[in-house]
C-alpha cells in the first residue's frame, strides 16, 4: 500500500478475505481514504476479491490484457474501470506512482510499478529475489521474463518488493537474471541436440548448480530440474520442435 495527500493506493487486492481484512484495519494505518487499486496481472491468486475495496471515489486500474482476462475467465473481483497499453502515472498529490507494461512474462497484462521518491520498484511473479522460479514455470514466458528484468534493471530504483519472497537490491536481480538467461540457454543447447529430457534435467542442473549465486537460491534443490524439464518443454513449442519435453518422470500419453 502506497500513501499520498490524495489517498491511498493498493497493490492487488490478494483475495477476499485479506481486502476485507485489509479495509478492516485501514483506519490503523493511515486517516487517508483508499483512492485506487492496482491490479498486478490477472492470476485469482493476486487480484480477486477487488469488490471488497469499493467505496465512492475508488479509481481500479490494470493493464488492458489483464482485465481482459479477467473478464474471460469471469474471475470474481471488481474489474479495472481504467486500463492502458504502455504506461500510465498515478498522481497522488505529493507522490507520484509509475505503472509499466514490459511485455509477456508471466500471466496476461504484467505491470511494474515504480515509487521515484522512494526509490522502490514493485513487480509481482516474474521477477524473484532470493528464491527460484516457480517449479516447471508452466505459466512463464521464459523469452518474455529475460527481456522484461533486463527492461526493470534499466530503470532507477533501490528496493525491489516482488510478489513472493524477499526483497533485495539490483545485485539480487541481476543475479536472478543471469539464472533465468543460462538456464533458458542451457535448454535450447539441449533441445537442439536432442538430449532425453531426464539426461539434460540432470546435466542442466549440474552445470546451474556450479555457480554459488545460483545453488544460493531457494527451492535450488527441490526445483531446479522442474525448472529445467519445463523450459525445454517450452522452447521445443515455440520453436517448432515436434516432441515435447514432458516433466521429469511423466509421460508423452
Amino acid at each position: 500500500m502506497i500513501e499520498g495527500q490524495k489517498g491511498l493506493l493498493v497493490f492487488d487486492s490478494i483475495d477476499q478475505g485479506f481486502a476485507g481484512w485489509l479495509k478492516s484495519q485501514l483506519g490503523q494505518m493511515s486517516d487517508k481514504p483508499i483512492s485506487h487499486v492496482v491490479y498486478s496481472h490477472n492470476h485469482a491468486d493476486h487480484v480477486s476479491g477487488g469488490e471488497m475495496l469499493e467505496a465512492d471515489g475508488v479509481r481500479y486500474i490494470s493493464h488492458e490484457l489483464a482485465r481482459d482476462s479477467q473478464m474471460r475467465s469471469r474471475l470474481k473481483t471488481r474489474y479495472a474501470d481504467t486500463t492502458f497499453h504502455e504506461g500510465l502515472d498515478i498522481d497522488l498529490g505529493d507522490r507520484r506512482v509509475e505503472l509499466r507494461y514490459h511485455g509477456p512474462n508471466d500471466g496476461r497484462g504484467s505491470i511494474s510499478l515504480r515509487v521515484p521518491d522512494q526509490a522502490l520498484l514493485s513487480v509481482v511473479d516474474w521477477v524473484l529475489v532470493d528464491r527460484m522460479p516457480f517449479m516447471d514455470l508452466a505459466r512463464y514466458q521464459i523469452d518474455g521474463m529475460v527481456h522484461s528484468t533486463e527492461q526493470v534493471l534499466d530503470m532507477d530504483w533501490e528496493l525491489m518488493a516482488p510478489g513472493h519472497a524477499g526483497m533485495g537490491g539490483k545485485a539480487e536481480v541481476r543475479n536472478y537474471l543471469a539464472y533465468i538467461t543460462q538456464l533458458r540457454d542451457l535448454c535450447m543447447e539441449h533441445v537442439v541436440a536432442g538430449t532425453p529430457p531426464e539426461k539434460a534435467a540432470d546435466l542442466i542442473a549440474a552445470d546451474l548448480g556450479k555457480v554459488d549465486s545460483f545453488r544460493a537460491l531457494n527451492q535450488f534443490d527441490a526445483w531446479v530440474r522442474m525448472n529445467a524439464t519445463g523450459v525445454m518443454d517450452q522452447l521445443a513449442r515455440v520453436e517448432g520442435f515436434i516432441d515435447p519435453f514432458p516433466p521429469v518422470g511423466g509421460t508423452l500419453d
